[in-house]
C-alpha cells in the first residue's frame, strides 16, 4: 500500500522548488481492520521518502510509521507511529529542516491520520470504546503544548 503526499518548498531566495514525496510502504495493508480493533499494517509500516538522493525511512527510531500529511507551509509532516510494536498508535510531528520530533498526541489507545487543517488546527482519529472519534487540537507552535477538543460526536462504524 503506498499513499501519497507531495510538498514543495522554496528553501533559499533563488526559489528553486524542493520536491519531496512521501509514501506509506507495507507488505500487507488491511483498510478496515482498525474498524474491527485489528492491525491496519500486520507485517509493520513505514514512511519513506521519494526524493533524489534519499534513501531509507523518513524517521527513524520506530517499529510501524503512517499516515504522513504534509503541513501547508512544507515545514512539517504529522504522522501515526508506534516507538514499540506493543504501543498504541500515536500522533507526532516531524520538522523537515532539522529531523526533530514532537509528539503531539500521548494517550493509552490509538490515534491515527493526522491531517492539518487551516488557521492552526489539526484533526485526527481517536479510538474509544464505540470506535474511532475525529478530534480536533488547536496547533501554535512545535513547541507549544495544545489541549484536545472534540469535534460533535461523530464515530466510524463498519457498515
Amino acid at each position: 500500500m503506498r499513499s501519497c503526499w507531495y510538498a514543495v518548498s522554496q528553501p533559499n531566495q533563488r526559489k528553486v522548488p524542493h520536491r519531496i514525496i512521501i509514501v506509506t510502504a507495507a507488505p500487507v495493508y488491511e483498510p478496515l481492520a482498525a474498524l474491527r480493533g485489528d492491525e491496519r499494517f500486520p507485517k509493520g509500516a513505514q514512511l519513506l521518502p521519494c526524493a533524489s538522493g534519499q534513501d531509507g525511512a523518513l524517521v527513524t527510531g520506530f517499529a510501524v510509521t503512517a499516515d504522513a500529511n504534509v503541513s501547508f507551509d512544507a515545514k512539517t509532516v504529522l504522522f501515526a507511529g508506534k516507538r514499540s510494536e506493543g504501543d498504541p498508535w500515536q500522533i507526532w510531528e516531524l520538522t523537515l529542516a532539522d529531523h526533530s520530533l514532537h509528539k503531539i498526541v500521548a494517550d493509552a489507545s490509538d490515534a491515527i491520520r493526522p491531517l492539518y487543517l487551516p488557521g492552526g488546527r489539526l484533526v485526527y482519529a481517536h479510538r474509544t470504546d464505540k470506535g474511532y472519534r475525529l478530534e480536533k487540537r488547536h496547533w501554535m507552535a512545535p513547541q507549544s503544548r495544545c489541549s484536545a477538543i472534540c469535534l460533535p460526536a461523530q464515530y466510524l462504524h463498519l457498515c
